[in-house]
């Protein structure tokens, strides 16, 4: 078996270490995995128990023999977002096969202001974006072209017990699961659940769930503050990933109402489940999608409005929507599909 090693920035549960986690399933079958990461977080023990050697190192500075190491005994390295650039000049002008996959879209990039100029690479680094509003930031900062690899969502069967509520049957319940965070948008949503009509607002229930980043502590006081207020609306906190599957076996739609937005798995994953999503405009998913066909798509909060109101009157007549969601699924980010992208790209 061949030898891979990951650098991811930490260990803790977001996005980036969520999709990794499943990159990981699908190399694990070709490759024994060793991850490096500056800290632990909830994700070591989940790695140890697959089997990954993992390596805690406070700090990118090493001696020779770690910097021979990681150049020369490794058939893959992989680099897991832009957080992880101080790693990248370990690989300049070296033999090693480096995989660097970014998940920041141009505007997180140009906040987090630490990418390195690909131009300064040499061939052996191929970088790859999430979805095509990574490539597309890449490209309008330095006019660099970089790859696709989009994130891979396991299919999994409808076996996950849905959890026990005081919600109606007959309610249609929107499901927004993701870190409480400003460039999430969930005070969007909750705007435009004020908005709706009354008869609409008694028909729907929207569920929220995630957790507080570092630093937001007070957007997410503020969320939840107008969602205890509301009578159709309640915040779930934390949920573990049985749980959060749970509720996309209950829930009618799903919605990511981000202001930026790579590629939310959160749309993937409703797909997946047959579900409504609604996504928008500002999200790397969104490319993929077609307004009204396989998902609802919004530029504004008006069209937010508008497609939840649509959901809630016709979600019944229009599971034709859903079934073409799974299809966009199956054939971009299924891992059936992710295996053949990486095939082509000599990985597997």
């Amino acid at each position: 078996m061949k030898n891979a090693l990951i650098i991811t920035p930490d260990m803790d549960l977001n996005g980036a270490q969520t999709v990794l986690s499943e990159m990981l399933e699908i190399l694990s079958a070709e490759y024994k995995i060793s991850i490096i990461s500056p800290a632990t977080g909830d994700y070591e023990s989940i790695y140890t128990g697959r089997g990954y050697d993992i390596e805690i190192r406070p700090s990118v500075v090493g001696d020779a023999a770690f910097r021979r190491r990681v150049q020369n005994d490794y058939d893959l390295i992989w680099l897991n977002s832009s957080s992880v650039v101080p790693y990248v000049y370990f690989f300049i002008n070296t033999s090693a096969n480096v995989i660097w996959w970014l998940h920041e879209t141009g505007q997180q990039l140009r906040v987090e202001n630490n990418m390195l100029n690909p131009w300064l690479l040499s061939e052996n680094i191929r970088i790859f974006g999430v979805s095509e509003a990574v490539r597309t930031g890449i490209n309008d900062l330095f006019g660099y072209s970089i790859g696709i690899l989009p994130i891979p969502v396991a299919e999994v069967s409808s076996e996950y017990a849905k959890p026990g509520t005081d919600i109606p049957d007959d309610k249609t319940v929107f499901f927004i699961p993701a870190a409480y965070s400003h460039i999430k948008g969930q005070d969007i949503l909750l705007n435009s659940i004020i908005s709706l009509p009354r008869e609409m607002q008694e028909k729907s229930e929207f569920i929220f769930c995630g957790y507080s980043l570092p630093g937001q502590e007070d957007y997410y006081n503020s969320i939840r503050g107008i969602i205890e207020k509301l009578p159709n609306a309640r915040d779930l906190g934390r949920l573990s990933r049985d749980e959060v599957y749970g509720w996309y076996e209950r829930s009618d739609c799903v919605i990511a109402p981000s202001r930026v937005d790579s590629n939310p798995a959160s749309i993937i994953e409703g797909m997946m489940f047959k579900k409504h999503v609604i996504a928008s405009a500002d999200t790397g998913v969104s490319h993929y999608m077609s307004d009204c066909e396989n998902g609802f798509v919004f530029k504004n909060e008006d069209e937010l409005i508008k497609r939840i109101m649509l959901v809630i009157s016709d979600r019944a007549s229009l599971t034709a929507i859903c079934e073409a969601g799974y299809q966009l699924y199956k054939s971009r980010f299924s891992h059936e599909a992710i295996r053949q992208d990486l095939k082509e790209i000599g990985l597997i």
